[in-house]
């Protein structure tokens, strides 16, 4: 059974398109991981009995990745330019502030070499820093992707195409 072949005006036009899809997947795929990793611990600040701050900051960020889940599949995936700034700022104003702020301000006070060391025998604060920073740099990764599919000259949304 043969493959269907894409329809495309020429070779070159094709080909930065698909890049374009392949880095706007990359991009909704990468934001998942990352939404999807925060979860359990943002769960668990929201159950918490011992302070109110923490349980209201758990829901809060259970409401954020949840608008990110939302806007990364529905407005990624069709072609809204709109959706890039949404998550440029759940990335600066939320991930960047909760996740690496405290950390650039409060880091550990242990060598780098004995934190690595740490971080890979045993769960605990060594291995939370590693895990906010790989989840933020995955975030902000996640946006330098969507910027090709987000560059004037893309295919047109489909209200776009309707105005027309």
């Amino acid at each position: 059974m043969e493959r269907p072949q894409p329809v495309v005006g020429d070779i070159k036009g094709g080909i930065v398109m698909n890049f374009r899809e392949y880095c706007r997947l990359a991009s909704c795929v990468c934001f998942t991981v990352a939404f999807l990793c925060l979860i359990p611990s943002q769960v668990a600040n929201a159950r918490t009995t011992v302070d109110n701050m923490v349980r209201t900051v758990g829901f809060s960020s259970l409401a954020i990745i949840s608008i990110g889940l939302i806007v990364t599949w529905m407005g990624f995936i069709n072609r809204e330019r709109w959706t890039w700034f949404v998550m440029l700022i759940i990335v600066s104003l939320w991930a960047f502030p909760g996740l690496i702020l405290p950390e650039l301000l409060h880091g550990p006070d242990i060598p780098w070499r004995q934190l690595v060391s740490n971080a890979f025998e045993s769960p605990g604060l060594a291995r939370d820093f590693f895990e906010e920073i790989l989840l933020f740099l995955l975030m902000f990764t996640a946006l330098l992707l969507a910027i090709p599919s987000m560059m004037p000259g893309t295919k047109c949304t489909g209200r776009e195409q309707a105005s027309k």
